[in-house]
């Protein structure tokens, strides 16, 4: 079963660019030493901003957010203290800026079972955020379902979720 792992872009960059795999993500003591308490709660912030759900039988989910894997190992409460500290001033921050923004991810798989959403950041204009949402993540659902097509039959990814979601992402026929 794929696990989709959010990550905002500027991570996902600078994982490339220190040489790290997002797969450092699945263990709690690779999370404490590889990355900094403000890159987990950027990446926190993206997992809990995350706005699609998958329960229609796809056998895809979004992965277990690395704060959750913190304090499940037990090991590193000082570090997840940090984090949530971290998490706070980045609200207080985007509450101070009023940043309205629309997600809009890019898939990247990794592996068979390890599916990457980098989130952008769309400044919200005076559109529907919903149908914005939506139309923005176009590309991100057609990648999605490619992936899906690879495990289930077209019948059953037509009729699930994402398959809803992908036609809100088409434009409106011409009149």
């Amino acid at each position: 079963m794929p696990d989709i792992y959010v990550l905002p872009s500027e991570t996902a960059a600078a994982l490339d660019d220190e040489g790290l795999s997002v797969v450092l993500l699945k263990d709690a003591d690779l999370i404490a030493r590889q990355l900094s308490a403000p890159d987990v709660a950027l990446i926190e912030m993206a997992c809990r901003a995350y706005p699609f759900e998958f329960e229609d039988g796809l056998d895809v989910q979004t992965a277990l957010t690395p704060l959750a894997r913190l304090r499940e190992s037990g090991r590193h409460e000082a570090f997840a203290e940090r984090v949530e500290g971290c998490m706070e001033n980045l609200r207080l921050q985007s509450i101070e800026t009023d940043n309205k923004f629309t997600p809009v991810y890019t898939l990247n798989c990794v592996d068979e079972n390890t599916w990457v959403a980098v989130q952008q950041r769309l400044h919200e204009s005076s559109t529907d955020p919903s149908k914005l949402l939506l139309s923005s993540n176009r590309a991100y659902f057609d990648a999605l379902i490619d992936q899906a097509l690879h495990r289930h039959s077209f019948e059953k990814v037509c009729s699930g979720d994402l398959f809803r979601y992908y036609l809100g992402a088409l434009p409106a026929p011409a009149a």
